[in-house]
């Protein structure tokens, strides 16, 4: 079962952020890749 979120917004976005940076950057490479945008701009900021 999950945790309860805390109770103030922020705190559950933190908490949901360091839950899940992990697998959000992996699906983000993977997805990136699928789209044929070169490994070496994977990251970067929007041109």
């Amino acid at each position: 079962m999950f945790d309860t979120p805390p109770p103030d917004p922020a705190d559950h976005a933190e908490d949901f952020a360091h839950r899940y940076a992990y697998d959000l950057v992996a699906y983000c490479a993977v997805r990136m890749a699928e789209l044929g945008i070169p490994e070496r701009l994977h990251g970067t900021r929007d041109l």
